[in-house]
């Protein structure tokens, strides 16, 4: 992915924003396969530059022959996979956030916010919810845009934070 986002910056953005939107759609309850369109060529020809053979016989070798299946230029993968990929940082989330709670001047919180674009993922929020059953979840409509609207509210107006925990998380004065 390093070598395509650094020779092919067009074809990584393409892939990228097919992930954003399977990121978006996928949730708990969701069965069967997921397809992502995908720039064929460019993987093709990266694998026989680096590898020297196809993508598919690449794929036909890996440890996901059979959870991943190129169709043309789409790649179909395993629900199971294609959930666990967003794992790791599903759990780091977790984490993060149940350092903060464990912040003296976190303990009282009872409402959590999700704003940017990974919280948009039906998954991070059903684990979210799991993992913290006596807060109450909020992900606003165009999660991705809230941080955006935050920061120009911020430039306009310094003092519509009020405070900070730790780098990542902020309270907001709601002021008139």
């Amino acid at each position: 992915m390093n070598k395509l986002k650094q020779n092919e910056p067009g074809a990584y953005s393409n892939i990228f924003g097919a992930f954003e939107n399977v990121k978006r759609t996928i949730d708990t309850t969701t069965t069967g396969n997921v397809n992502v369109t995908f720039p064929f060529a460019s993987f093709d020809s990266l694998c026989q530059k680096h590898l020297s053979e196809s993508f598919d016989s690449a794929l036909a070798s890996s440890k996901y022959k059979g959870d991943i299946i190129r169709r043309g230029d789409k790649i179909r993968f395993e629900i199971d996979l294609m959930k666990s990929l967003f794992g790791p940082t599903i759990h780091g989330i977790i984490s993060l956030v149940k350092s903060v709670l464990e912040k003296r001047e976190a303990r009282m919180t009872s409402l959590i916010i999700m704003v940017g674009g990974f919280y948009e993922c039906h998954l991070i929020q059903a684990e979210l919810r799991k993992q913290f059953p006596k807060h109450r979840i909020i992900v606003p409509e165009q999660a991705d845009l809230a941080v955006l609207k935050g920061a120009v509210l911020f430039g306009q107006n310094l003092s519509v934070i009020e405070s900070r925990l730790i780098k990542t998380t902020y309270g907001v004065a709601m002021t008139a």
